[in-house]
């Protein structure tokens, strides 16, 4: 995956981030004037189902009309659209018809375990489930200690979805990632959600 020689960041920052509250699998109502909840976190690979109770027409639409691109067209009222999110990153969408009605996909990496040893413990960082889809690619980026963003590993395709190391110094790391189509657009990169700590 990731030739040592060629990293310059420190793999302990593999260790960062995973939702404890990530999911598989997430409901959003189409409420009218809103998106409830506005903002989901999910796991790679997870899948998110909105479903319009309003008595109004929505729709669910992605912000980007190229990276992961959705759009759910005008929904009958009790009707559901679903979306899966192989990949790490951010996701916000909108309503075509309201278009002050805004949410976010979040889909942040996983790491297994937490917490650990430096040089002992081996730390799992997954940005994506099964395979990346074609076309795709995936940035992860690490900050150690509150530091600045730095490039961990680039342009992850196929099955480049998860690396497993030992970290080389203690510290607290935070971990995030985006999808990326090609060499052009890019989602935004998913927020780290939990600090893994390394002593």
């Amino acid at each position: 995956m990731l030739r040592l020689a060629r990293r310059a960041v420190p793999l302990g920052l593999l260790l960062v981030v995973v939702s404890q509250s990530a999911a598989l699998a997430a409901s959003v109502s189409i409420v009218d004037n809103a998106f409830s909840p506005a903002t989901v976190s999910l796991s790679p690979g997870g899948s998110v189902t909105w479903t319009r109770t309003g008595a109004n027409p929505h729709t669910t639409t992605s912000d980007s009309s190229t990276v992961w691109p959705w759009d759910s067209g005008i929904l009958a009222q009790n009707a559901t659209f679903n979306k899966s999110f192989p990949a790490s990153g951010s996701f916000p969408y909108h309503c075509n018809v309201h278009t002050f009605m805004h949410g976010t996909v979040n889909v942040p990496v996983t790491v297994s375990p937490t917490s650990g040893t430096a040089n002992v413990t081996n730390f799992t960082i997954t940005w994506a489930s099964g395979s990346i889809p074609a076309g795709y690619n995936v940035d992860v980026q690490y900050s150690r200690n509150g530091g600045p963003w730095t490039t961990l590993l680039s342009d992850r395709t196929g099955n480049q979805v998860s690396l497993t190391r030992t970290a080389p110094a203690s510290g607290d790391y935070q971990l995030r990632a985006r999808m990326q189509l090609g060499t052009g657009s890019a989602t935004a990169y998913s927020p780290p959600s939990v600090t893994v700590h390394v002593t």
